[in-house]
């Protein structure tokens, strides 16, 4: 099989809970960090700096992505729950911290999709995933 891309992520994986907060709400689980390899992330050029405001919220910065990655036990069980965090590694190939500011976590917009090639072979999963944040007032 073909190296999709050049680029490394993160698979941010939720296992669910059945905890709820006094709220009702669910309690956030622990997250495990799967790295995946050859694959390519690409943020989509008409959603970098969206800054959407309306009467009733603060504007926001949005980034849409497409992420494509190597069909295997670990990305074909992408759920719109989980997440896609990258970069991961930095230029000398060390991991990036979660809380790094170079790293993003990139919410899935739904479920990962495998998707075949022309001779129906799974060839390789898609997701869309979205990162957002609260715009800064000097932007």
């Amino acid at each position: 099989m073909f190296q999709i891309g050049g680029d490394v992520v993160g698979i941010v994986k939720r296992t669910k809970t059945a905890a709820r907060d006094r709220f009702q709400q669910r309690i956030a689980a622990a997250e495990q960090v799967v790295i995946k390899s050859g694959c390519l992330f690409e943020v989509q050029p008409t959603a970098v700096a969206d800054k959407r405001e309306t009467p009733t919220s603060p504007p926001l910065e949005r980034e849409l992505a497409w992420v494509f990655l190597p069909v295997d036990a670990d990305t074909r069980s992408i759920t719109a729950a989980d997440a896609i965090r990258y970069p991961v590694i930095d230029d000398d190939g060390n991991a990036l911290p979660a809380d790094d500011p170079r790293s993003r976590t990139y919410e899935m917009a739904g479920n990962g999709v495998v998707e075949p090639d022309i001779h129906g072979r799974r060839d390789h999963v898609a997701c869309v995933c979205e990162w957002q944040q609260i715009a800064r007032a000097d932007a």
